[in-house]
């Protein structure tokens, strides 16, 4: 109790010291003296952090070279086959890993920053494919290249990650204005740390004394580096409170400074609205007085030049041009406002010689041979960039990993949380979790598992912030180690992505390949997708490449093929069958039964569109791409089945006494004494086969789970399809429809359709409301 009071009064001090930090030189100043007053507050929490380290050091969390000496994982090995080839670094004996495209699933890619070559940028059709903001993250590297195939993350999470700070500061239950002094001082904090290590890195390499021409150098950082344009969408809008402006304007000037780091060539923020040009000016203000030439506000603005026609200000920090540009083209097919879209499009744009190319590119349009996009609430943190470079030159694209920093009160102490519930929650949390806290320098590693949460049954939000939104607590997060990145922010984070995949802090210099193997990633299972069609033209193509087995069904009649992308499909012509998709599904068992993929998926053919009307609202997904990634977070091994549909509906027979349906309850009875299933046992209900599913007969089934059942067993239901074609067509869809009620049931699902077996969870923590799912 005596060390949680201690570490609370310096967490106390810290926040009071931040706070008149905040207050003081957030915004600029013009009097005289100002640099003085800074360097005599950075003095006392320079203080204050080193008696916060001087708790952590006798709580085992030592501060020493800032590496702790915990290791909780030995003895381990690696799979050889779960990691690409090394690159080797110049300056040191560590080598950069990447993982397997195969170990790793459409929302590990979701970072929403990226680093490819211009050539394979200008691959993506923009404009046409971003439909939504999350479309930045995805569209480069899905619709480029070989998409998925060229992705590359690292091995070692040091290596290149991203801390996204917005959903850190912005947390429901704290006490926002006391928070938003709080990250606003930790950030400038990170600033300042960062160029002050710039400016002695600089003069440890030079013998003359560091101009501004020269301040945003580090060492003997390769000319590579200057061939890279970082761009940065910028969107505030005019309606946004003071705190939140100030918030998002050093966080920019945080995200700035994180690129200047690495000797980025040209940072460009591109922003909308009337605040974002305001907003960027202040951040690149705030960089600007902290260069070591400059010593007032009037040379300050004095290096910022104008082009009053267009909106664009420029300034140079060292050898990095930032700039500023404004973009109109922010409407998009589901987002009104999609400034990412905008940027990335007029980028292309000027790319082609088709834009400004001085607003956008600069006086050296030609320099910039790579791209690297990411958020303005995103703190890089990266090694050995330069080498990564020849990964580029092969057309790959990296995406760094999106660490998920925790409001944890070894951070904010006990005082930032208001509701009782929490703070005793989480100071439970903070008990056991204190051999578990890591302080990984720059010579550490964070080794990617290939491990995602075990079970994310019961969440309905970010498996994160369960805990904070009134229900629930916060025991999942035992699977976790937490980590404070010395390079970084400093923040706590979760050892892990917003979407939950693990990396294992090691320390002491170990390499990840000598410290913990990748687990639970393997390749993706083999998968195959049966679509029923009829007539109508497909709303969505699989594109080459992709890896799933398609087989296309055509069930009213031949017809050529639509585009050059169906000749990657298995197509067959069913007769005697109707435009009901169960005679498809059917069918395809029966041909398969012997080599079922791992997976299989079942579609009707309006199942993917990305029209809001219609039959295609039966799932939410607008692209296969959206498919494709809800498949995959889903544990199929595990839960063996899964509905797309989106609207719980009370399917077959109604309950509390009304009249059970006549017209399907004969097909129904059928079923049940197909499967050997006995009335009130298998439903668990007073009320004879009462089922409850989704709507739209689209699913996934794992192969162990359709085996279940013999295959005479599927070849019977499908020859009372045909017997009953010769029957009035109402017979038929009544058949199908009883189908379709009960195929979860089939396939060994309870009669009411669990939760866990549906896209619940899922679409809950994407936040989907409403619109099309188009890639997340």
């Amino acid at each position: 109790s005596s060390r949680s009071s201690t570490r609370s009064y310096v967490t106390v001090l810290l926040w009071v010291a931040t706070t008149a930090w905040v207050t003081s030189t957030f915004f600029l100043s013009r009097e005289h003296g100002i640099k003085q007053r800074e360097e005599r507050i950075r003095e006392e929490i320079d203080l204050l952090k080193r008696r916060a380290d001087e708790i952590d050091s006798r709580h085992h969390i030592s501060s020493s070279s800032s590496r702790t000496r915990i290791i909780t994982a030995s003895g381990m090995t690696t799979k050889k086959d779960d990691v690409l080839g090394a690159r080797p670094s110049a300056s040191n004996n560590r080598s950069v890993e990447f993982i397997r495209p195969s170990n790793l699933n459409g929302i590990d890619i979701f970072a929403a920053s990226w680093w490819q070559s211009v050539p394979r940028f200008l691959e993506a059709n923009v404009e046409r494919d971003v439909e939504n903001v999350e479309g930045d993250a995805f569209v480069p590297i899905q619709r480029a290249g070989r998409g998925m195939e060229d992705v590359r993350m690292t091995r070692d999470w040091l290596d290149m990650s991203v801390e996204h700070l917005s959903k850190w500061w912005k947390v429901a239950e704290l006490q926002q204005d006391v928070m938003y002094a709080y990250a606003a001082g930790k950030l400038q904090s990170y600033v300042l740390r960062t160029l002050q290590q710039m400016r002695q890195e600089k003069t440890a390499t030079s013998s003359s004394s560091a101009g501004l021409e020269q301040a945003g150098d580090i060492g003997n950082l390769d000319n590579v580096m200057r061939s890279t344009l970082a761009l940065i969408p910028y969107g505030v809008a005019d309606t946004a409170d003071d705190a939140t402006k100030q918030m998002w304007t050093i966080s920019l000037a945080s995200t700035m400074a994180s690129l200047l780091k690495h000797g980025i060539g040209r940072i460009l923020v591109v922003g909308h609205y009337d605040t974002d040009a305001i907003l960027a000016k202040r951040a690149f203000r705030y960089l600007l007085r902290h260069a070591s030439e400059i010593t007032t506000p009037v040379e300050v603005d004095d290096h910022i030049q104008h082009n009053a026609s267009s909106g664009l200000f420029s300034t140079q920090y060292g050898s990095t041009e930032l700039a500023y540009v404004h973009t109109h083209d922010v409407k998009s097919m589901y987002d009104k406002i999609n400034v990412p879209k905008g940027a990335m499009s007029g980028l292309q744009w000027a790319l082609k010689g088709h834009n400004n190319t001085f607003d956008w590119l600069g006086s050296k349009p030609d320099q910039y041979k790579y791209i690297f996009f990411t958020e303005s609430d995103q703190v890089l943190n990266a090694r050995q960039m330069p080498t990564m470079i020849e990964t580029l030159d092969e057309g790959r694209i990296i995406v760094p990993h999106r660490l998920q920093p925790y409001p944890h009160p070894v951070d904010l102490g006990d005082g930032m949380f208001g509701h009782p519930r929490i703070k005793e929650s989480l100071t439970s949390l903070t008990q056991r979790t204190e051999d578990r806290m890591f302080h990984l320098s720059e010579e550490d590693s964070c080794c990617d598992t290939g491990e995602h949460l075990s079970s994310r049954e019961g969440f309905d939000t970010f498996w994160w912030l369960y805990g904070f939104e009134g229900v629930g607590n916060f025991s999942h997060l035992r699977e976790y180690n937490f980590m404070r990145l010395a390079g970084g922010t400093g923040i706590v984070s979760v050892s892990a992505t917003e979407h939950s995949r693990k990396c294992h802090p090691t320390t002491n210099g170990k390499s990840c390949k000598d410290e913990v193997p990748i687990r639970g990633g393997g390749d993706w299972p083999r998968t195959g997708m049966v679509v029923a069609k009829c007539r109508e033209k497909l709303p969505f193509t699989v594109p080459p490449g992709f890896g799933w087995e398609v087989t296309v069904y055509e069930t009213c009649e031949e017809h050529p093929l639509e585009n050059e992308n169906e000749e990657k499909r298995v197509r067959v012509y069913l007769e005697n069958a109707d435009r009901e998709e169960c005679s498809s599904y059917l069918q395809y068992i029966i041909d398969n039964y012997n080599d079922l993929p791992d997976i299989n998926i079942f579609l009707r053919e309006d199942a993917v569109s990305p029209y809001e009307q219609g039959s295609a609202w039966q799932t939410p997904f607008g692209t296969i791409w959206a498919l494709e990634n809800a498949t995959r977070s889903h544990i199929l091994e595990k839960h063996g089945f899964l509905h797309y549909g989106m609207d719980v509906g009370q399917w077959g027979e109604k309950t509390n006494g009304d009249k059970p349906d006549i017209s399907t309850l004969p097909y129904v009875r059928e079923l049940w004494s197909d499967l050997g299933l006995d009335t009130a046992g298998a439903t668990g209900a007073t009320n004879q086969y009462r089922t409850e599913t989704r709507r739209g007969n689209c699913f996934a089934v794992h192969r162990d789970r359709i085996l279940s059942n013999p295959r005479e067993f599927y070849s019977t239901l499908r020859k009372r399809l045909e017997d009953s074609y010769s029957e009035p067509s109402s017979v038929t869809k009544r058949r199908c429809a009883a189908l379709e009620k009960t195929w979860h049931v089939v396939f060994g699902e309870p009669a009411i359709l669990p939760k866990h077996s549906t896209l619940d969870a899922y679409l809950h923590e994407q936040g989907f409301e409403k619109g099309r799912l188009l890639h997340r």
